[in-house]
């Protein structure tokens, strides 16, 4: 188009010459455009004739046959060109992306002509116009002695500026083809040289019978140097306020760059451009849409199913009528249906016996099965989605309505820690060291066994009458962590609160995501199990970090004295319970404290809000659902991000292109038409395959087959079932009924429920919601 707009005004001007009876050259081979009009009387024909007369000659044979073979080839060049791209567009549009159907015949011949043919035409524009240039230069575009100034005042005018637009346009199409044969000569150096360096290894341990070290990974070191200069960037823009001034990258970040590489590099070529992988999103959005609306309706059917089996019984209807009006309305979550309400009667109709335990009741009612260890299980990427109509609403119980009143209310001690707490402490001058300092009312009393809580401040200006700061810790590098200590005087409770994510060494603790073994914490905090625990590499650290100052200060055991050491001194808070609480980054390390501290205070409990989806090993996880709760909001993405979410993230994309069944452009057009709920399932049958019925024999399919094996290998190599991370404890999801109002409705949910990873702004926003 670009090219059309500019070639298209010169022969307009040829025509309007032509049309005036005028000619480019006049019958005294004077060009036009040297004379002006309103100074033409100043020179006489003959004057003009004899000076200009040789000029004319040597212009007319060296310039007006490039001029005329630049504009007659360039248009003919442009004109072929966008009918040659529609050609191309035509046959691309024949098969699936992945079932060629003949497309790959028709594209090659139209390519062949792209690049042989079309490029000896740009050949032909672009010496025909860089001779013009010169010739023009050299003759002064013919205009000799008539006017000395005619370079300088063509090559200024729109209509040179139209002609140098036009030759960078063509320059960049004859030069593009190089650019990607040398990307393939390259990509094919580098192939083989992986296959020889493999090669090498598999004989190296042939003939030896060791195995190889690993060299040196220059990638690896490369991505470490990228995000040290991505921490320094955002150090940079806020003004060194998020601290990242002590990350070295070589140590703190070779988790993350390990990670990267890892998931990029694959030997797998798949054939698929840009546009395939939009629409595999497009599609992957559109089913778990679908997957939305089913689970929504089968509530709507669950609910009616509800209502007939309790018209059964009109007075045992009544009385849980009267119950539910003298309850409080806050309390009666079970009410509250709108989402996947399955009720309790029909959930305890699916019951072989009564006897069952809480634990297995919430295993049950998400599809959990009871004595499955899946730390016996590997990875893989074909495992089907559970149950997602099983969920089972918190709040059947009095003990499960006091559960989601204690969490309520522990989440302001989470959030708190973030700002408000040392805000608070700064504004009444009661802390040292500004916002990173520390707040320390028994620094004065260490050798006493009991502590006065006199000194303690009291948060009746930020809403709690009831609560006091006994202990307050800001201080944040890549070990240590902000925490408080919080005394709880309504519930009876010693919290300890640990900030999440808020600065870049924070960023840098998520990023060591490894497993590492908890066998020396075990034998330090003398808890004896027979599985080996893991759990994330960063937030192990700091939870270790935080461990040793609690000891080294001696604060939570002269406050908090343990039912089994009664030499510890009475306590300010003998009698009350211990609970650890946290927001993301300082949920996990909550979690992982909890377990650490339970053999000296058996009844603690945990409230740990949105924690990371890599927080401690799937046997940790279940062995602390007695203490431990997790509560997920919405569609919040942290709790979902984990390397193996990742992978199964890409494989359900690739996968998703292997079902289509229509033309790529066909599938776009249905994307971009509105589509109504109830709709959805029809329109993505028309679009994709069953997943029982893809063609399996196409290339693409048998790669994409190869690569899940190899990645499946390579996954279950690096992270063994035992090591594998995941959300501790039990989990409630928060599913929002109004978030216009923050309300939400408390589900019990299964692990497997967030192995979804949705990539969309409402993931990023949950972040930042806590109710």
């Amino acid at each position: 188009i670009i090219q059309l707009a500019c070639i298209l005004p010169f022969w307009v001007k040829l025509y309007l010459y032509r049309f005036h009876g005028q000619n480019l050259i006049g019958p005294d081979d004077i060009p036009s455009w040297c004379l002006n009009p309103l100074e033409a009387y100043a020179f006489s024909t003959e004057e003009i004739k004899d000076t200009h007369q040789e000029n004319a000659m040597k212009f007319t044979t060296s310039m007006l046959v490039p001029f005329a073979l630049f504009l007659i080839v360039s248009l003919i060049y442009t004109f072929l060109d966008m009918g040659l791209s529609l050609a191309i567009w035509s046959a691309a549009s024949v098969g699936t992306p992945t079932e060629p159907k003949g497309r790959d015949k028709a594209l090659r011949s139209l390519i062949l002509i792209k690049v042989v043919f079309m490029n000896l035409m740009i050949f032909l524009v672009l010496a025909s116009g860089i001779y013009l240039v010169m010739a023009g230069r050299k003759y002064n575009y013919g205009c000799g002695m008539i006017n000395d100034n005619m370079v300088e005042e063509f090559e200024s005018s729109a209509w040179y500026k139209m002609f140098s637009v036009t030759m960078v346009t063509y320059a960049f199409e004859f030069l593009l083809w190089p650019c990607i044969l040398t990307n393939q000569i390259s990509s094919s150096i580098v192939y083989q040289y992986r296959k020889n360096a493999i090669l090498e290894k598999i004989l190296f341990h042939s003939k030896t019978g060791k195995i190889m070290e690993e060299l040196p990974q220059t990638g690896d070191k490369n991505t470490e140097a990228c995000l040290g200069w991505c921490c320094g960037f955002l150090r940079f823009l806020s003004c060194n306020r998020l601290g990242g001034g002590n990350i070295k990258a070589k140590s703190d970040l070779k988790d993350a760059a390990v990670a990267i590489m890892d998931f990029f590099n694959s030997d797998s070529n798949f054939d698929i451009v840009l546009s395939d992988l939009v629409i595999a999103f497009k599609l992957l959005g559109r089913l778990r849409r679908e997957r939305k609306y089913k689970l929504s309706q089968q509530a709507k059917s669950d609910e009616r199913q509800r209502i007939i089996s309790n018209s059964l019984n009109e007075a045992e209807e009544r009385k849980s009528e009267e119950k539910r009006d003298n309850d409080d309305p806050e309390e009666a979550l079970g009410d509250e249906v709108s989402f996947s309400d399955v009720t309790e009667n029909l959930w305890l109709r699916e019951q072989s016996s009564n006897n069952l335990t809480s634990g297995d009741r919430r295993r049950q009612g998400c599809g959990e099965p009871f004595s499955v260890n899946d730390s016996n299980q590997s990875f893989d990427f074909s495992k089907e989605q559970h149950d997602v109509s099983k969920k089972r609403l918190v709040g059947q119980t009095e003990s499960e309505k006091f559960l989601i009143q204690q969490a309520a209310r522990f989440a302001h001690y989470a959030l708190g820690v973030y700002d408000i707490y040392p805000g608070a402490l700064m504004a009444t001058g009661w802390m040292d060291g500004g916002l990173k300092g520390l707040f320390h009312p028994f620094a004065d009393d260490s050798t006493s066994s009991v502590l006065s809580l006199s000194n303690s401040f009291r948060m009746a200006e930020l809403g709690l009458h009831d609560a006091l700061i006994a202990f307050a810790s800001f201080r944040n590098d890549i070990l240590a962590t902000p925490y408080a200590i919080i005394v709880d005087e309504l519930e009876n409770v010693v919290v300890v609160s640990i900030r999440g994510t808020a600065s870049i060494e924070d960023l840098v603790t998520d990023l060591q995501l490894s497993p590492v073994s908890m066998e020396r914490v075990k034998q330090v905090c003398n808890f004896d199990v027979p599985v080996e625990y893991f759990s994330h590499r960063g937030m192990l650290t700091k939870c270790k970090w935080i461990y040793n100052d609690l000891h080294r200060r001696n604060i939570l055991s002269r406050l908090l004295p343990s039912n089994a050491d009664p030499d510890c001194g009475r306590g300010a808070c003998r009698g009350f319970k211990l609970v650890f609480t946290g927001h993301s980054l300082g949920a996990g390390c909550a979690a992982i404290l909890s377990t650490m501290f339970r053999p000296k205070y058996p009844d603690l409990q945990c409230f740990s809000y949105c924690p990371p989806g890599c927080t401690a090993s799937i046997g940790l996880s279940k062995d602390c659902e007695d203490y431990v709760t997790s509560i997920v909001v919405g569609n919040d993405i942290i709790p979902r991000v984990k390397v193996q979410n990742f992978e199964l993230l890409r494989y359900e994309c690739l996968f998703l292109l292997a079902r289509v069944k229509l033309p790529k452009i066909t599938v776009w057009k249905d994307l971009r038409k509105p589509c109504r709920n109830k709709d959805l399932e029809a329109r993505n049958k028309q679009l994709l395959y069953d997943k029982d019925e893809v063609p399996t024999e196409t290339f693409f399919f048998q790669e994409l087959d190869s690569y899940r094996k190899k990645r499946l290998a390579i996954t279950n190599e690096r992270f063994p079932p035992n090591t594998r991370l995941t959300i501790p404890g039990r989990i409630i999801h928060l599913i929002p009924k109004d978030k216009k109002k923050f309300s939400y409705l408390p589900y019990w949910e299964c692990r497997e429920a967030f192995h979804e990873l949705t990539l969309n702004a409402e993931a990023v926003v949950s972040i930042f919601e806590l109710p």
